[in-house]
């Protein structure tokens, strides 16, 4: 099992509201990551998709 949390990429934290529960958040190395991940993937993607399927696989990754 990877430990994301000794890697630095996410941050826990108790909630202020339920102490059982946690709050986890990308520090930003984890968030540098992401976006190389995003910025790699989406290389790929244009090599190896037509501009059709590229622009449904990137509306299905917004918000």
């Amino acid at each position: 099992m990877i430990k994301y949390k000794q890697l630095n990429i996410i941050e826990k934290h108790s909630l202020d509201h339920d102490k059982r529960g946690y709050a986890i958040r990308l520090t930003k190395t984890g968030k540098e990551l992401l976006n190389q991940l995003h910025s790699t993937l989406e290389q790929k993607l244009n090599h190896s998709l037509t501009e059709e399927d590229l622009a449904h696989v990137l509306s299905l990754s917004k918000p």
